[in-house]
């Protein structure tokens, strides 16, 4: 392979600098026929495959110089889904509304099918428009999303599917934007004519739809709604310490879990539960396993005074670990990875690797 020159590693630079703030396509990945790949974040930040077999994979990445073929990578999030539709759709969901996969690719068609019909299927009956509805002003705070109630001047009938016209049952149009996600959802409830309703019943919305949807509740003031609801679990204003700690045993069991602080050795995990857990299982199965190796992966997140992150940080950061909260995991900063090793019931071995928060 050739050197690159400087121009060319300027350019590159240029790139990799443009990720700072917004998702940027990995288009080598794509072109390769793996799949999808994004990152976000500059040299050091957050990315997400999504694989053509279906499988997610959300991570953080550091030593993108001069482009992101460079960098090394820390999966945070694995997951396997049924198809590619389904892990691009999940993607989507956890990254927020500026993920920009499937907006605009050459090669959409020939990832999957399904995803192109999700996408671009035009809506059964008249489409919702900024025309045809209106929001009622009084929007509603409730936990986690704004509710609003939409007065509808299309056929109901037609566009949900349902038989209104010739009795006395109604429905009533209403539009969920959840705060957390960026993502908006619009259904209905049917009230029938002896007063009884049914459960709310979601409808699958066209892009037109929920663009026209999301700009009437605006104008009724959404996002002075969203700025009255309390702040969530982001980023502390401290920066909380802790660690995904991975287990060996030398007979193959092996466990993961967050905790607080970076464990240098035996004696800063003896006590923790998650690690008490795994040594009794050990015990109790009987395997013989005595040597076991820690592979510790540090992270910060926030900033201000450093301090390890408490148990309710820690069950929050596991959550967010597990369902692949892109906003919670994008705030962390990830360390130098190291292992060290010891005998159950003894201690730590002499040799062990040791890393420092970047």
């Amino acid at each position: 392979m050739n050197p690159m020159t400087e121009n060319e590693f300027e350019k590159w630079q240029a790139v990799t600098q443009g990720s700072r703030f917004h998702w940027t396509e990995d288009e080598i990945f794509r072109l390769n026929g793996r799949g999808l790949k994004y990152y976000r974040g500059g040299e050091d930040g957050t990315y997400v495959e999504i694989h053509r077999d279906g499988r997610l994979e959300i991570g953080q990445y550091g030593g993108a110089v001069p482009h992101i073929g460079e960098a090394y990578y820390q999966p945070v999030v694995r997951k396997r889904y049924g198809n590619f539709d389904a892990a691009l759709r999940k993607a989507a969901e956890f990254a927020g509304p500026d993920f920009p996969a499937g907006t605009d690719h050459g090669q959409k068609k020939d990832l999957t099918d399904d995803f192109v019909n999700q996408t671009e299927r035009p809506a059964a009956g008249e489409l919702i428009t900024a025309n045809n509805i209106s929001i009622d002003e009084e929007l509603i705070i409730e936990e986690g999303r704004i509710n609003a109630y939409v007065s509808a001047w299309f056929d109901v009938d037609a566009r949900f599917s349902i038989v209104t016209d010739g009795t006395d049952d109604y429905a009533n149009v209403y539009a969920n934007y959840y705060t957390e996600t960026g993502e908006l959802e619009a259904g209905y409830t049917l009230i029938k004519a002896d007063g009884s309703d049914c459960d709310f019943v979601e409808v699958e919305l066209a892009d037109s739809e929920r663009e026209a949807i999301l700009a009437k509740m605006k104008d009724a003031g959404l996002d002075d709604c969203v700025a009255e609801m309390p702040q969530k679990s982001g980023a502390p204003a401290r920066s909380n310490l802790f660690s995904r700690v991975q287990l060996w045993t030398d007979n193959g069991a092996e466990d993961e879990f967050y905790m607080p602080g970076v464990p240098r050795g035996y004696d800063d995990l003896e006590g923790y539960s998650e690690f008490v857990d795994f040594t009794e299982f050990i015990a109790a199965g009987g395997t013989g396993a005595k040597e076991v190796t820690a592979v510790v992966t540090p992270f910060s997140e926030g900033g201000g005074e450093p301090r390890d992150a408490d148990q309710g940080d820690i069950d929050r950061i596991t959550w967010a670990a597990e369902n692949g909260d892109v906003e919670i995991i994008s705030s962390w900063s990830m360390g130098e990875k190291f292992e060290f090793t010891f005998d159950l019931g003894i201690g730590e071995s002499p040799d062990q690797g040791m890393g420092e928060i970047q």
